[in-house]
């Protein structure tokens, strides 16, 4: 009796080259997905670095707004190599602001967004000539009252600062707390 099949023979047959079909296609599927998978990353960090590129283009659009402070603080210029610095209010005013705009550097780098190398290349010697101008860093960063301020802008600095051995001139300044007298 090898040869003669009974029904319950045929359907526990029939079982199993269903599974092993359903296994097969699983398999597949799988292989499927798995690609699928790999391919959602690949795009995922394309468009990721896309709007990095384009966060990075708007910010230097705002940086055009300080073009005025960035010309100055150049070495060729009024304030650059010590030459001078802000005298009026409104010149200290658009120095704020062109720090200010610096310390959203700060907080991409703080927030995992641009890795501290890219904002340096890109941003670093607009914080070296504002650093190394004298007036403005006395007044604005190593005066105690007012360098509570630019809490940020500091963090920017002490951040860039080490990659630079020709920045070592220049003081560590510390970060202080505004105090809400």
């Amino acid at each position: 009796m090898l040869g003669i099949l009974t029904l319950t023979d045929y359907i526990v047959l029939l079982g199993s080259i269903a599974a092993a079909v359903t296994a097969a296609a699983a398999l597949v599927a799988l292989v499927f997905a798995k690609g699928q998978v790999r391919e959602a990353q690949r795009l995922f960090q394309q468009s990721r670095k896309v709007a990095n590129a384009d966060f990075l283009l708007r910010l230097d659009d705002a940086f055009q707004r300080h073009d005025a402070v960035h010309k100055r603080l150049q070495p060729a210029f009024e304030w650059g190599s010590n030459k001078g610095g802000p005298a009026s209010a409104e010149e200290w005013f658009a120095v704020t602001s062109y720090m200010g705009l610096l310390e959203r550097a700060n907080y991409l780098v703080e927030s995992g967004v641009e890795e501290p190398t890219i904002i340096d290349k890109l941003y670093g010697y607009r914080v070296y000539n504002i650093v190394s101008n004298d007036v403005i860093r006395r007044e604005k960063l190593e005066n105690a009252q007012t360098a509570a301020y630019y809490g940020e802008f500091i963090k920017l600095w002490n951040l860039l600062r080490p990659m630079h051995g020709d920045w070592r001139d220049f003081p560590a300044v510390r970060c202080r707390s505004r105090s809400m007298d």
